[in-house]
């Protein structure tokens, strides 16, 4: 099972993580079917936390299940794909950058090149193609990053229908907008 290794992955990882959150929407946004709890994965370590939520946010259902579940600003929140087993690494890495640039998300790759790039800014200077850092490999953010607005749907879409008139709405996008701060973008 991936999920499984996955996990045992984020468990083994030489900087100890203090939670490892695996959020489950009670019900898949795909199909309607109902989600089983798998609690066996909590016999991998006691840091797991399940998280029902009452949501499926499709491809932003571990963030934001996440940032409902973690008040606190400081806490640092990776976000990893459900089907890759993580380098034992790889926090402490995401860390150490993190560090050297304090405010910024960290991402282990980028679709374009490393660093904040952006490829095509509009007759306003926004960058309207960024550099968009990939969420399979780990993000590393600090919950302070986000505020009550990335819950709000219909503003967010609303701002990036604004700033992104060329492109269809797309539910997908929609933790795209609440992510835009200098230039780095967040797609899930």
């Amino acid at each position: 099972n991936e999920l499984w290794l996955v996990i045992k992955s984020l468990a083994q990882q030489t900087y100890a993580l203090d939670a490892i959150y695996l959020s489950i929407p009670l019900l898949f946004a795909r199909d309607w079917s109902w989600y089983d709890v798998p609690w066996e994965y909590a016999e991998l370590t006691d840091r797991l936390r399940i998280n029902r939520c009452e949501q499926d946010y499709r491809p932003q259902t571990g963030l934001l299940c996440a940032l409902q579940h973690e008040p606190d600003p400081s806490t640092y929140i990776l976000v990893v794909d459900d089907d890759m087993v993580y380098h034992p690494t790889l926090v402490d890495r995401l860390l150490r950058h993190s560090l050297r640039q304090p405010g910024a998300m960290i991402g282990a790759m980028a679709y374009t090149s490393a660093g904040a790039v952006c490829r095509r800014r509009d007759s306003h200077g926004t960058c309207v193609v960024p550099n968009l850092v990939h969420s399979t490999f780990g993000i590393l953010f600090q919950r302070r990053f986000f505020d009550a607005g990335i819950f709000n749907y219909a503003a967010a879409a609303k701002a990036y229908a604004n700033l992104r008139p060329d492109l269809p709405s797309s539910d997908d996008y929609v933790a795209t907008c609440c992510m835009i701060q200098g230039n780095l973008w967040y797609e899930s």
